[in-house]
């Protein structure tokens, strides 16, 4: 997959040539257009996949001692419903190994149940469906996936949108859990601190916080993730990238929203909030301590504009982490009042 970005910096190298990070991570926002005028190289992912895939390993070797000194009881247990979108491979799509390496470290995860997976592959991109799926997480992982029994792949053919994840989740995650997830976040053993949700009456969305091999990029390159993985796990906060709730869900959600637009447009995350309320559902968010670290250190940002012209306005939903658990979140919320 990285053969020729190897061969320009090997290349680079045999001549003596000097890496710049802060042109490469320049490269990589920019567009074909913007880039055919610059000799400069393409964008050296290779140091950090290197680190991505030692921080994989490492989080799978915790969760395998994890598994080995005591399984998690059945009621701490979710179900992670996610979507991934495997294109055509190009400097601008750097992101993709982050998301795949993600999504390999939750199918680890002891703490998660079942993983399932709505897989769109590009119609031009050789070997990207279901049935490959192992091979890709293993190959940027560098590891051998021992729980990959727990996945359920379905290829689909367009951009699932929050109803699709939703009415799939009605359909087919009955028991227990589910958590509607970014597929480039990555959840360790604090899930089983989840506060317990009544189905139908509760949500909770779950804020993100870097991911633990920020400093390594930042070493690397010589300044902080380009891809927005920053803190939104704060006192209070516009943004979340998972939702937690009990199936069956209030069969108004679906029939009485238009929920035709994906997670990662702009501004979606507000309507849908605004959805799960309208539906009776009472929203939370246990962020302080129940860690969502969001892994996008490489590449463009993955989000697109929302036409707001096909809904009706709405006011941007605030959560607020300390005052929805204050005497759980009291290390990451001094002060906040």
């Amino acid at each position: 997959m990285f053969s020729a970005v190897r061969l320009g910096i090997a290349v680079l190298l045999a001549t003596g040539a000097a890496l710049n990070p802060a042109q490469m991570i320049q490269d990589l926002e920019l567009g074909d257009d913007d880039a055919a005028g610059s000799s400069a190289p393409e964008p050296d992912g290779e140091l950090l996949f290197d680190a991505l895939a030692v921080h994989a390993s490492q989080q799978i070797d915790h969760f395998a001692t994890l598994r080995l000194s005591r399984m998690p009881p059945a009621q701490d247990s979710i179900g992670l419903l996610t979507t991934i979108f495997l294109g055509l491979f190009d400097h601008r799509r750097m992101h993709e190994p982050e998301v795949l390496a993600a999504f390999a470290v939750n199918v680890e995860n002891p703490f998660i149940s079942t993983v399932h997976v709505l897989l769109e592959t590009h119609p031009k991109r050789r070997g990207g469906n279901c049935s490959k799926l192992q091979g890709l997480l293993e190959d940027v992982s560098k590891r051998s996936l021992t729980q990959f029994h727990k996945v359920n792949c379905v290829d689909v053919f367009k951009q699932p949108m929050y109803e699709d994840l939703f009415l799939y989740a009605d359909a087919n995650m009955s028991a227990g859990r589910v958590m509607i997830s970014n597929a480039d976040v990555v959840y360790d053993e604090t899930l089983a601190q989840l506060p317990e949700l009544e189905e139908g009456v509760g949500a909770h969305l779950l804020s993100v916080i870097p991911p633990p091999y920020e400093g390594a990029f930042r070493d690397i390159f010589g300044h902080q993730c380009a891809g927005g993985a920053s803190t939104v796990c704060l006192w209070q906060t516009r943004s979340w990238d998972a939702y937690v709730f009990r199936t069956p869900l209030p069969a108004n959600l679906t029939k009485s929203h238009n929920l035709q637009f994906p997670m990662n447009w702009m501004s979606s995350e507000f309507y849908m909030a605004a959805a799960l309320m309208d539906s009776g559902m009472k929203l939370t968010n246990p962020c302080m301590f129940v860690h969502a670290y969001h892994w996008h250190c490489f590449g463009d940002k993955m989000h697109a504009k929302f036409d707001k012209k096909k809904l009706p306005h709405i006011e941007k939903y605030t959560s607020l982490p300390c005052k929805d658990f204050p005497s759980q979140s009291e290390s990451g919320c001094h002060g906040w009042q």
